[in-house]
């Protein structure tokens, strides 16, 4: 199958941003272990892993339909974060970036009328969509919670690890 030149550009973008997650996802998992934050570190482990599955197959999509896959260099600068509230943040806001760009390169599918990788954009989007609810859930939760706690380690090591 031959693809047009604007998907495979788009897909090789997409692989982009699951190597550039993967790294900030490793960066975070460093940060909540250095905090004796277990739950989100493993959580943050898993999407790690995510991201890098996801990548390894849109390489090998594009492989198999005869397109080059580009390998990204990543060196993304990673934000200081201060408390468990940024990270979650940091979190939501790296998530509604994903979600953005998933929509754009699923756009620029439709529009090229290469349909076939619509159903794999459509499986990752609502992957990260259920991990954006997920987010939005933990936030509204620890707002309530001291950032320093008993209760927040509590917390932490409640977070269900069958988020990704």
């Amino acid at each position: 199958m031959r693809l047009q030149k604007s998907t495979v550009l788009s897909l090789n973008e997409f692989i982009a941003a699951e190597a550039h997650s993967r790294s900030a996802h490793l960066f975070f998992q460093n940060w909540c272990e250095t905090n004796g934050f277990t739950g989100m570190k493993t959580y943050c482990r898993q999407a790690a892993e995510q991201h890098w599955n996801f990548q390894n197959q849109m390489m090998n999509y594009l492989q198999e339909c005869g397109q080059v896959a580009e390998n990204p260099e990543v060196h993304p600068p990673h934000p200081a974060i201060d408390s468990y509230e940024d990270l979650i943040n940091l979190l939501l806001d790296r998530s509604e970036q994903h979600l953005q760009q998933l929509n754009g390169i699923a756009k620029a599918c439709w529009n090229a009328q290469d349909y076939d990788p619509l159903n794999f954009l459509k499986t990752r989007m609502e992957r990260e969509v259920k991990i954006r609810k997920g987010l939005w859930d933990w936030k509204n939760q620890i707002q309530y919670l001291p950032a320093q706690s008993e209760g927040l380690l509590f917390f932490d090591q409640n977070i269900p690890a069958n988020m990704i």
